[in-house]
This record gives structure tokens, C-alpha cells and sequence, in this order.
């Protein structure tokens, strides 16, 4: 017998395409195949799409059989395309690419084909309550019919129970010891055969009625219960089948659900990645920033020292200039010296900084040391001239000009001789002198400070 020529195209079958693993393969196959069985849709056909979806996987999860279908699935595709939409003679007709502007993705399809069987399971929970409806209506009727005339049944069987009852206590009351008391005083009245063969037949009647009625009433309990248990069992069978669908709703509604809620984390997820990236060009700005605050600050650092450099060498030099001009300023009172020395027929002085050896010493006891005595200064802020009265350095001396001694102020005051009456200060006991002494000053010292 000749195989069975393939016509179907598998991979749309399986909505995957012809590359697809087999991994893939199986899991469109169990999704489809979750969506049409026919215990969970209610279609007509899902039978018949159920065995074709089979066979398209077992064609292609077998790696023979699925190498074989390749070989011809260029001819089933080219007359599918030639059936349903002819292509133009420039396009392939072995084209199977899927158009970008009609494809949806792969999450709105599950939502579509999650939500058409929610639809479905509730379509047919919906027939079948409308054809239980019916059903149960009926039942309920025969119910109602069935206790109705149970309930008439045991009214009447109670009647006939009261009415036992009645005669019973009748005959009871005849019997008793107060009918004989008073049977003297009320006559008794005698029944004849006839009543009591009718009163018998009544009993009789009665009884046999009981009987019957309590018959029939158990055949009604019966049957009555046998619609009560239809009832219930066909209510469990509509609860059970009601819980079945709820459950593969709720199945789709929580994969629905799930599905959502995963685009929802990813979405926050990527807002997460654009506040993290926005964070980030935000931290790099404010690093920006900084750096170029620091820079500015380093700049200004830099300006600073350099001005403050700038400031101390303007200060060295003004004072380098300063001390130039003090020294051009003791030159020329030494120039000035000399010229009243050589006035006055008296050797000058010798240059500032010379060795003392070289001067000449007068003897002191014939000098009365008065006069005006020039100031000498050392050659340097940090060289120091050395008293020759009392031994200590001075940044600056006074000069005798008489006998050429070098002494400070001080010492000066104690060895020159007392004028208009004012004591000398003893040496080391300060400098001060006699009260409304306006303290020493030197002759002419403006004429050669310039």
C-alpha cells in the first residue's frame, strides 16, 4: 500500500518556524495542546485538530521522519501560498518569513489565546447551566408534587389515628368506675346489633384505609427520595464540572496574570535601568563639577601663592631698597663727619665694618667723652656690634669724638659729664634720668638724617 502523501504544513501547525529545536518543538506542542483537547475546548472540531496537532509533532520530534517532511516542504509551502494568496511572479514562493507589520508578539498571542479559553470554558458553563436549568426544574416540580402528597397522606393517617383514639377513649370512659357511680342516675343507653356490626365495618374500613395509606406513603417516601438523590447528584455533578472550569479559568486568568505581571517588572525594570543610567549622567555632571570646582580652586590656590610670592618679594625688595638707602644714608653722614672733622683738624672716623684693631684708641682718662656722637650701624640685620663699656651686641653703637669709643646710648649717658645739675644713671639700671629730664637726644641728628 502506498504512503499517505503529506499536504500539511507542520511548523504553521506548531506556530514554529522550520529552524525551531526540538526543545521548541515540544513546548508549542504542549501549549497547543493544553488549549486543544477536547475535554478543555468546546469546539466541534477539537478533536480533529487535536489528532493533526499529534501527528505534526510526531512527524518533526523524530529527526528521520522530520528530515524527510524538509525535503518536501518547499512544495507544500509554494501551494499553500499558491491557494491562499498567489505571490507576484518577482517574489519566491518559497518565501516564509512572517510580515513585521501583522505579526503580534509573543505575549499579546498568549493573552489572545488565554482569554479566548477562558471564553470558551465559560461559554460552556453558561450551556450547561441552561440545559440543567430545565432539568433541575423539572425535578424540583416532581419533588414539590411528591411531598404534597406525602404530606396529605399523613394528615389522613393521622385522622384515622385520631379518630381511634376518640373511640378508644370512649370505650375507656364507659368502662370506668364514675360511669358505674352514676349509672343509677343516667340511663344507659343500649346499642343494638346492627350499630355495632356497623361501628366494626367503620373500624374495619378505618383499618384497612390506614394500611393502604401507609403503603402508598412509603412508595411516595420512596420515590421522592429516589428525585431528592437525582437532584443532588445531578447538582454535584454540575458543582464538580462548575469547579473543573473554574479551575482552568483561574488557571488562564493567573497565567494571564503572571504574563502581566512580568511586563510590569520589566517595564520596572527598564524604568529602573533609565533612573539608574539618569543617576549616573547626574553623579558624572556633579563629578564634572566638582573637578572643575577644584580646578578653579587650585587656580585660585596657585594665584594666591603666587601673589603672596609676588608680595614677599616686593617686601624683600623694598626692604633690600631700604636698607640700601640706610646705607647710603649712613655713608653720607659719614661723609658729612668727615668733612666737620677735617674742619675742625680732627681724623675722621673709620669706615663702618673695619677691624677695631686698626683704629686708634686715645687714652680715655683725658677725653670728658662731649660732643655729638654719630651713630654706627652694622652692615646687616643679623650682624651685632659689641659695647665696648659693657661687652653686649647692638644691632647699632655711638662713636666718642674724641676718643673714637664705641658705646650704646645708655653707656654714652653714664660716661658724659653732668649737665645743669642732672644725676647720671648708674650702668644697667635702665636709662632713665632725674625727673623733668626729657631724655637724651643727640645734637643736630636731623641735620644728618636727611
Amino acid at each position: 500500500m502506498a504512503p499517505v502523501r503529506v499536504t500539511d504544513d507542520y511548523y504553521a501547525i506548531l506556530a514554529v518556524e522550520q529552524i525551531a529545536t526540538t526543545e521548541a518543538i515540544t513546548k508549542s506542542y504542549r501549549r497547543l495542546a493544553f488549549v486543544l483537547h477536547p475535554d478543555r475546548n468546546p469546539r466541534s472540531d477539537a478533536t480533529a485538530a487535536f489528532q493533526l496537532l499529534g501527528r505534526a509533532y510526531g512527524s518533526l520530534k523524530d529527526e528521520a521522519r522530520r528530515r524527510s517532511y524538509d525535503i518536501i516542504y518547499p512544495s507544500i509551502t509554494s501551494k499553500s501560498l499558491n491557494k491562499e494568496n498567489p505571490p507576484p511572479k518577482t517574489q519566491s514562493l518559497t518565501s516564509n518569513k512572517p510580515n513585521p507589520e501583522t505579526s503580534i508578539p509573543k505575549s499579546k498571542q498568549g493573552d489572545i489565546e488565554d482569554s479566548a479559553a477562558i471564553a470558551a470554558l465559560r461559554k460552556v458553563r453558561d450551556e450547561r447551566d441552561a440545559k440543567w436549568r430545565p432539568t433541575a426544574k423539572r425535578y424540583e416540580d416532581v419533588i414539590f408534587e411528591q411531598q404534597r402528597e406525602v404530606t396529605r397522606l399523613k394528615k389522613d393517617i393521622e385522622k384515622l389515628d385520631d379518630i381511634k383514639l376518640r373511640e378508644l377513649a370512649e370505650e375507656a370512659a364507659a368502662r370506668g368506675w364514675s360511669a358505674w357511680i352514676f349509672s343509677p342516675l343516667y340511663k344507659k343507653s343500649v346499642e343494638t346489633g346492627e350499630e355495632k356490626e356497623r361501628k366494626s365495618n367503620e373500624r374495619l374500613d378505618r383499618f384497612h384505609s390506614k394500611n393502604v395509606k401507609e403503603r402508598v406513603l412509603k412508595s411516595k417516601m420512596t420515590i421522592l427520595r429516589k428525585w431528592e438523590k437525582g437532584l443532588r447528584d445531578g447538582q454535584d455533578v454540575l458543582a464538580k464540572a462548575h469547579e473543573i472550569d473554574n479551575e482552568n479559568i483561574r488557571f488562564h486568568e493567573n497565567r494571564i496574570r503572571v504574563r502581566r505581571e512580568r511586563e510590569l517588572e520589566e517595564e520596572r525594570r527598564k524604568e529602573e535601568l533609565v533612573r539608574d543610567e539618569a543617576r549616573k549622567k547626574e553623579r558624572e555632571k556633579r563629578e564634572r563639577e566638582e573637578a572643575k570646582n577644584l580646578r578653579r580652586y587650585q587656580a585660585a590656590q596657585k594665584l594666591r601663592q603666587e601673589q603672596e610670592a609676588g608680595a614677599r618679594k616686593l617686601r624683600e625688595e623694598e626692604m633690600a631698597h631700604k636698607m640700601w638707602e640706610d646705607a647710603a644714608r649712613v655713608k653720607r653722614m659719614q661723609e658729612c663727619i668727615a668733612k666737620v672733622y677735617e674742619q675742625q683738624q680732627y681724623q675722621p672716623p673709620p669706615v663702618v665694618g673695619s677691624s677695631r684693631s686698626s683704629r686708634r684708641q686715645p687714652e680715655r682718662g683725658s677725653c670728658n667723652h662731649d660732643g655729638w656722637w654719630p651713630k654706627v650701624e652694622a652692615e646687616t640685620c643679623w650682624n651685632r656690634l659689641q659695647c665696648e663699656e659693657c661687652g653686649v651686641a647692638y644691632s647699632y653703637l655711638l662713636i666718642c669724638p674724641g676718643c673714637r669709643i664705641e658705646a650704646y646710648a645708655s653707656c654714652q649717658r653714664t660716661s658724659r659729664p653732668v649737665r645743669r645739675g642732672l644725676r647720671r644713671t648708674r650702668p644697667g639700671y635702665g636709662n632713665t634720668q632725674t625727673q623733668g629730664s626729657k631724655g637724651h637726644t643727640y645734637d643736630h641728628y636731623d641735620e644728618w638724617s636727611d
